[in-house]
């Protein structure tokens, strides 16, 4: 039972974690959280793309904390499962890092 309500809240958590919500294109870069890293750490798109985040780090909690203007370009409370995407709406250079582990620090450019 277990397995199915992570993949149900992985769900949730992708459509509920779009940045400015509406229908769009499917996220054109995936971020992986493995290894205590973000892979790639820096990742560039364009006005109106999407980014997903994927867990899988086992039981290695992360999120993605925004440290920019976007108040909307956060992720929530660490997690140890599931898929989280952003759709940036504005160009500019974006930089995050997961709260529980300070090192790991990610940048998005936007053009």
């Amino acid at each position: 039972m277990r397995p199915a309500l992570g993949v149900t809240l992985a769900a949730a958590v992708l459509v509920a974690g779009c940045g400015g919500g509406g229908p769009g294109a499917p996220p054109v870069a995936t971020v992986t959280m493995q290894n205590v890293a973000y892979t790639p750490a820096n990742v560039s798109v364009r006005v109106g793309d999407a980014i997903a985040w994927v867990w899988a780090d086992g039981n290695v909690p992360h999120n993605i904390d925004g440290a920019s203007d976007l108040s909307t370009f956060d992720s929530g409370g660490p997690t140890t499962t599931g898929t989280w995407s952003y759709r940036f709406r504005k160009a500019g250079t974006y930089t995050y890092h997961c709260d529980v582990h300070p090192s790991m620090i990610g940048t998005i450019v936007v053009s």
